[in-house]
This record gives C-alpha cells, sequence and structure tokens, in this order.
C-alpha cells in the first residue's frame, strides 16, 4: 500500500510541477539593440520651423527612453519646448526584423501624432515616415541622424513636405547623458 501511495504521490507532483512549470519568453531579435540608443536620457537643442513661412526659432527636446515588455519595445516620454509652451510626446519604438528598420509611433498631447521608420546604418540613420496634424492635414517628413561613434551623441535635420512645399523643419545636436 504505501509503494502504491508513493507512486500516486510522485505523479501528482511531476503533473503539477508541468502544469505550473513557466515558459521562456520569447529572446528579442538581434537587432533589437539598434533600440539601445533611444534608452535613456536625450537632450536636444536646436531651431525648429512649424510651416514653410513659419519663422525659425529656438527649442529645446527631452526624451527619457526606458524599455518595455521584456526588452522588446522602447517607450520614450518627451517634451518638446518652443516659444514658452511645452508639448510632451508619448512614443513606442519597436524593432522589424524582416526590415531591418525600427518603426517608432507616437502621439502628442496637442494632437499630433506619426509613424515612421529608421534604417540605422553604421553610425549614419535615415528616418521617414508621416506626421498627422491636429487639424487632420498630414505631412511627410525625413530626418538624417548623424550619431558619434559612442552613440552619446548626436545631430538631425528633419526635412517636412505638406501641400507640395518642402522646409526644413529642426536642426538638432543632442547629448545622451550616461
Amino acid at each position: 500500500m504505501k509503494r502504491i501511495l508513493a507512486k500516486w504521490a510522485l505523479i501528482v507532483t511531476a503533473l503539477n510541477m508541468t502544469l505550473f512549470a513557466q515558459t521562456t519568453p520569447p529572446k528579442p531579435p538581434p537587432g533589437i539593440k539598434d533600440l539601445e540608443i533611444w534608452a535613456g536620457d536625450w537632450t536636444f537643442i536646436g531651431t525648429s520651423k512649424n510651416s514653410l513661412n513659419d519663422k525659425e526659432h529656438p527649442f529645446t527636446w527631452r526624451i527619457h527612453g526606458h524599455w518595455v515588455l521584456g526588452g522588446h519595445i522602447v517607450q520614450t516620454d518627451q517634451e518638446w519646448i518652443e516659444e514658452n509652451a511645452i508639448t510632451k510626446y508619448f512614443e513606442v519604438i519597436s524593432y522589424r526584423p524582416a526590415t531591418r528598420s525600427t518603426v517608432s509611433y507616437g502621439v502628442g498631447d496637442d494632437g499630433n501624432g506619426w509613424i515612421t521608420s529608421l534604417v540605422l546604418k553604421g553610425d549614419t540613420g535615415l528616418e521617414t515616415g508621416t506626421f498627422t496634424l491636429p487639424d487632420g492635414k498630414t505631412a511627410s517628413v525625413t530626418i538624417t541622424w548623424s550619431f558619434t561613434p559612442d552613440r552619446l551623441s548626436v545631430t538631425g535635420t528633419e526635412e517636412c513636405e505638406q501641400d507640395g512645399s518642402k522646409w526644413v523643419s529642426f536642426r538638432v545636436k543632442g547629448t545622451k547623458a550616461h
């Protein structure tokens, strides 16, 4: 009788362990390391121009990025400070293995939203996408990023096209806090 009880106890314990064992979460793909550049605290200083006829003016842009969802996505919280106004943005950046690019989805408290794709080759990045403005109009953007080899500094220029007009919408220099 003791043998039968011991066998049943062993079987029940084995089933219990199998049912409650945790599965290993999926590992992030190798290319996701490109997102590392946006994890951390960045401060950008530059000039901005909101439309073709707008006067160029100084601005500061602060980004705090951190990993979420087990290291598969970088979430950024941003402040864009210009002309005594602060606009806050929320962004999610993910990696697409099929295109070897990062994809960014963002929205601001002013009603702006965007989707862009960034392809990094060495220390240079080309980001392209579409912004949707609060009035529903869209604008195409192309941003060229040039990182230092240690990826702690960057310069960027954004060109915007809307309703057939093109202009440089910002020029920035950024540094990442260590």
